[in-house]
């Protein structure tokens, strides 16, 4: 078994051949306590300003991120899930970066929306929160105990219109065959690495990496983005997503997705944020699809974690 001091070397080696110039600053984030953000849960109460006072008052300092209605904590006084904001669901704690894919997905009232991989439900209460419960979700979800905590979570987060799954993702397109070409838009946020998790300080967030991880789990999210795909509609919107680095895990799965695909087709990410990279459009002597560059990286800053985000449009 390698020791944490190999491990933690071969893992600065990845960052550096995909980062090269920006490897110092994204390694950086990596031996850092990130802040907490949160986001209004305007479901349960539209008032935010009422929200935002009461976190003052229990001496929660704040402010506002990049992204409309979410906020960085910057000095708590006791912590954020122990406040009266929190117990009543009025807030709803999530990393900024996991709503960039709902946020560019763009939900809107009455469309039918696929959350493929939904547990704990912070993607599917966030796309209804901005459509104001007025799309109609399925969420879908495989572990069973997964399953029961997305249903709790959406229950007291105030979300209604959404049909749980407790379902492998990969087979519902034939558990459900009138969901074949059903969906005017999917959420990919697939299972991966998680490697914008890593916190080089605790020895065990390191633990179970290795480099052969991102290759045997790309398996299982070329299933995914393919049976989601499936269940798209002609003129639909998929949105693609992981929050870890590997190549393997990003531009390599939506680059032999589109190969598969003829009628598939890649569109601008309209993010606007300072901490975006376009894709990867080669890696290790293998060359991708120039739309690769529509695609985003996420660069992990003070507010962000990494994340990976593609746009891809049914034909």
């Amino acid at each position: 078994m390698k020791s944490y001091e190999d491990k933690l070397e071969s893992f600065k080696n990845k960052l550096l051949e995909i980062y090269n110039s920006d490897f110092e600053k994204v390694f950086a984030t990596h031996s850092i306590n990130r802040a907490k953000t949160f986001r209004i849960n305007t479901l349960i109460d539209a008032n935010k300003a009422r929200s935002l006072e009461m976190l003052s008052r229990e001496g929660i300092v704040f402010k506002q991120t990049e992204v409309s209605n979410f906020y960085l904590v910057t000095k708590e006084s006791i912590p954020l899930s122990r406040t009266e904001a929190f117990s009543k669901h009025l807030i709803y704690i999530q990393e900024v970066s996991s709503a960039l894919p709902v946020i560019e997905l763009n939900p809107k009232p009455n469309e039918k929306i696929l959350d493929m991989c939904a547990s704990p439900g912070s993607k599917t209460s966030l796309i209804q929160a901005l459509t104001n419960n007025q799309s109609f979700v399925t969420a879908v979800e495989k572990n069973r105990n997964r399953f029961f905590k997305l249903k709790e979570n959406l229950n007291e987060n105030g979300v209604v219109n959404v049909n749980v799954f407790n379902a492998d993702a990969n087979r519902l397109v034939f558990i459900k065959p009138e969901y074949n070409n059903y969906f005017d838009k999917v959420l990919v946020d697939v299972p991966c690495t998680t490697e914008s998790k890593i916190n080089i300080n605790e020895h065990d967030s390191l633990k179970e990496w290795k480099l052969s991880n991102a290759k045997d789990i790309s398996k299982l999210q070329k299933g995914l983005l393919n049976s989601a795909f499936k269940m798209l509609k002609r003129n639909g919107t998929l949105i693609y997503s992981t929050c870890t680095y590997s190549i393997e895990e990003n531009e390599e799965v939506v680059n032999w997705f589109l190969k598969k695909n003829s009628n598939a087709k890649l569109m601008d990410i309209n993010l606007n944020l300072h901490s975006l990279q376009s894709g990867k459009l080669e890696y290790r002597n293998k060359k991708f699809n120039n739309d690769l560059l529509k695609t985003v990286r996420v660069l992990p800053t003070e507010e962000f974690t990494a994340f990976y985000v593609a746009k891809i449009v049914k034909l």
